[in-house]
């Protein structure tokens, strides 16, 4: 009986390792924005702007896609457009650890500072990263990020 308990013990404690070697774990410049504005991927965007509307479509059983318009105020980093397409979803990953992780979605009229990439002309925000802003303010620690000068800098281009 103390043999098959000491197996059934070390096989929790097995199972409990794996899981949490597979357990969600994104990679730092979908989280810190320091490690976004060091990436030199030339397809990262940063912008402040408002949602103009959005329209939701069932991609499966459990994914919602919402496409999202956007009129760009400012530009911070990637190819200036006044208006932008993006892509959010909602639900994505269901039965993962990481479930809901990468979920992005907004609402018209909502003001933004989006941090993420364009692919194929289409903008998918970081939503670990992009910012919804209450009152039309940019928290002054994110500022000081996005204003460093040098060789990264990402001053705006264009004023609100």
């Amino acid at each position: 009986m103390l043999r098959n308990m000491k197996k059934y013990c070390l096989l929790v404690l097995l199972m409990s390792i794996v899981h949490m070697a597979i357990a969600c774990k994104p990679a730092p410049i979908a989280y810190d924005l320091n490690a976004f504005r060091e990436n030199d991927n030339p397809s990262r965007v940063l912008f402040r702007a408002k949602v103009i509307s959005t329209h939701e479509t069932q991609e499966s059983d459990a994914v919602i896609r919402q496409d999202i318009y956007f009129r760009a105020s400012s530009w911070w980093y990637g190819a200036e457009m006044k208006e932008i397409v993006a892509v959010g979803y909602i639900g994505t990953m269901k039965g993962t650890s990481c479930a809901g992780v990468f979920d992005f979605s907004v609402k018209k009229g909502q003001e933004w500072l989006i941090i993420g990439s364009i692919e194929n002309g289409i903008v998918v925000p970081a939503n670990m990263l992009s910012i919804l802003l209450i009152d039309g303010k940019i928290p002054a620690t994110v500022l000081e990020i996005i204003g460093k000068k040098g060789s990264k800098s990402l001053v705006p281009s264009a004023k609100k």
